[in-house]
């Protein structure tokens, strides 16, 4: 569940900053913020992958 999570935390950070500056000027071209959002998205794919991947196997293993 941690994993979970922290995929939502890191998910959140990388789409926040985006967002904001995005919402506060329309015509910004964030290409730095646009690769975080990128990498961060990436990130949290992949922990939340291994979140869902514990707990089925935890899940699994009680029966």
């Amino acid at each position: 569940m941690r994993f979970v999570i922290a995929a939502a935390i890191v998910f959140a950070a990388s789409f926040l900053p985006l967002y904001i500056v995005g919402m506060l000027d329309p015509t910004s071209n964030p290409i730095g913020l646009g690769l975080l959002f990128l990498a961060g998205s990436s990130l949290a794919g992949i922990l939340a992958a291994v979140g869902v991947v514990l707990i089925a196997w935890r899940n699994i293993s009680r029966h």
